[in-house]
């Protein structure tokens, strides 16, 4: 369903989860129904951007503590 991007095989795979192990994250699943159509229905990530974001946030949590953010703002630029 998501490799193939198919929003269509959604409905049939909330049916079958229904009853199962999985029911408490079906209900939460059902509330943003629309917003995982949307994702299943686009073709593009966002994952790169997650990515940096990510470094970013490790990077500003190692220096907590230790400098101001002149210093944070260099060592993001020298590795960039």
């Amino acid at each position: 369903m998501s490799r193939k991007h198919d929003p269509n095989a959604l409905n049939a795979w909330l049916n079958a989860a229904r009853g199962t192990k999985l029911n408490a994250f079906i209900t939460d699943f059902e509330r943003d129904h629309d917003a995982v159509l949307d994702a299943l229905g686009f073709r593009c990530s966002t994952g790169q951007v997650e990515g940096h974001e990510q470094w970013l946030k490790v990077l500003k949590r190692g220096m907590y503590g230790r400098a101001k953010f002149d210093l944070l703002r260099k060592r993001v630029l020298y590795t960039v």
